[in-house]
């Protein structure tokens, strides 16, 4: 009975734990419920409007401060990221500052001057944020691959700051200039626009190289919500030009949801300080991965460029411009199925270069490149790896009893139990003949031992179904680890040492190399 009690006392724990890791989430999530709710119902006169926006707004980028400064401390084993984190803390913090300066001018003492002390905080958010954002580390690229980056980051830096400009920058420099702005209010008024161009270009960075930190779901949520904020703050310069801008106003919603997705993104990212191997190698597959913003960004400048000409040009060249729009949109079309088709051949021939045809999981030569980047990445941060070498006992007598394919077969539905037997980041590797290994990267020595004694009774706990044959099969199991101290062949050599003292010690059974005891796998 105590494997379940301490499975139940395990469960209990995952479910307290993921109640516990959801509760801000929530709660931001309330939060922001409650004030949609309110800029629905539009409680209270003008007065109250601004008192109440200006407030519920003070917590929110205070909060996504804290929480962004906790990422950071979680972040010990990656240093870049740990101060990327740290500079987008300091960037809420600023953005804090400036809310706090403009609800004592704007419900305290009741003025709104333009400029304001809290400017400063607005206005320190961006290059802060920015610089946080490209602070975050990225995977090693060729420089072909460079190239690309940055022309791919160039066309879609200006075509949003084309829509930038002619939403806001363009109008509002013509507007300040017919009502004889201040020069101060004038850098001002084109100084906003102009971080949120800034963030864009820095958002396009890190979303066109693919951090290595991970492009994880806190990264792809904290893009998003800074999109919003970006979107946000172009709707109310707009607003504000046209005359249309409230302090109740539906786009004070987008702000308030851009700040609630980094709090959550800051939030998980917190609990999460270590990336395993399996996101390092996704990042460095789906970099070279062809990204579909920068043709977004030449559509949405061709459409910008259509309407510009329809209002102020003759026919004639709106008709031009509209054929160039439109052959321009058939050639890119036609670049992406080209480049559609690449990437499936692309995938293709890598999944024949790296995967086993018979087991269909990773062959000895794409295990090796796992785990040199797994050790690399240990040597690093002093984060365990574990390895697992694994032979199927007396495999030779099942090939001369029952032939090839059954033994074809039995090799198949053990590299599948094994499978089933370990992590999601955790790989499998045919690494010679019958004999298979495992690459286990951030693995301690008790989820190392678990493991191993997982897959030792996994395989032998019922016999493998060959056509025209039952066969019961057992494996040997030798384990080792390194906690950045020995290199990819050291380790293998001591996993090695460890199965062939299992395999003196009578198989069927697993062992440790630091201690060379075998532990009789369940079910023997």
């Amino acid at each position: 009975m105590e494997p379940i009690r301490l499975g139940w006392r395990a469960g209990r724990r995952a479910v307290a734990g993921s109640a516990t890791a959801g509760l801000p989430v929530i709660l931001t999530a309330l939060y922001v419920l409650a004030f949609c709710a309110w800029l629905v119902g539009r409680w209270g006169g003008p007065a109250d409007a601004a008192v109440i926006s200006d407030a519920a707004f003070l917590p929110m980028s205070l909060v996504a401060a804290l929480f962004s400064w906790r990422a950071s401390r979680r972040q010990r084993r990656d240093r870049r990221t740990a101060q990327a984190w740290k500079l987008i803390a300091v960037s809420y913090l600023c953005y804090w500052a400036g809310d706090l300066g403009w609800f004592y001018f704007d419900a305290v003492r009741g003025s709104r001057p333009y400029p304001s002390v809290a400017d400063i905080g607005y206005l320190s958010y961006y290059p802060f944020l920015a610089a946080g954002l490209l602070w975050l580390p990225a995977a090693r690229r060729t420089a072909r691959e460079r190239a690309v980056l940055a022309m791919d980051t160039a066309t879609v830096t200006i075509g949003s700051f084309l829509v930038i400009w002619y939403l806001t920058i363009g109008p509002t420099i013509r507007a300040d200039a017919a009502q004889g702005s201040a020069w101060l209010a004038r850098i001002l008024d084109v100084a906003y626009p102009l971080g949120d161009s800034i963030v864009l270009f820095a958002l396009a960075v890190v979303l066109f190289r693919r951090a290595a930190g991970g492009i994880d779901s806190p990264l792809v949520t904290l893009s998003i919500g800074l999109a919003i904020f970006v979107v946000a703050d172009v709707i109310s310069s707009r607003m504000s030009l046209d005359g249309t801008y409230t302090d109740s106003s539906w786009v004070n919603s987008l702000w308030m949801v851009g700040q609630a997705l980094t709090i959550v993104s800051a939030h998980f990212a917190g609990r999460s300080s270590t990336k395993n191997l399996a996101g390092r190698i996704d990042i460095l597959r789906t970099s070279r991965q062809v990204s579909r913003l920068p043709y977004l960004a030449v559509a949405g400048a061709l459409t910008l460029l259509i309407i510009v000409s329809v209002q102020q040009l003759s026919n004639s060249l709106i008709e031009l411009i509209v054929g160039v729009a439109v052959l321009t949109a058939i050639v890119a079309m036609r670049q992406l199925a080209t480049i559609q088709e690449n990437r499936r051949l692309m995938t293709e021939l890598r999944h024949a270069a790296e995967t086993d045809h018979l087991t269909g999981v990773a062959n000895r030569a794409q295990f090796f490149a796992s785990g040199l980047l797994a050790f690399e990445a240990s040597r690093r941060s002093s984060d365990p790896v574990g390895l697992l070498m694994i032979d199927i006992d007396h495999f030779k007598s099942i090939n001369d009893s029952y032939g090839h394919a059954v033994g074809d077969s039995v090799l198949q539905q053990v590299t599948a139990r094994i499978c089933d037997s370990i992590r999601d980041s955790d790989v499998v590797a045919r690494y010679g003949g019958d004999e298979l290994a495992v690459l286990l990267p951030s693995c301690p020595e008790s989820t190392l031992c678990e493991i191993a004694e997982r897959i030792a009774g996994a395989v032998s706990d019922s016999a493998i179904a060959c056509p025209n044959a039952a066969v019961a099969v057992t494996v040997s199991v030798g384990a080792a680890r390194s906690d950045g101290d020995m290199s990819l062949i050291e380790t293998l050599a001591l996993a090695d040492h460890a199965l062939y003292q299992t395999k003196r010690s009578g198989r069927n059974s697993w062992s440790m190399h630091e201690h060379l005891v075998p532990a009789i796998a369940t079910g023997t």
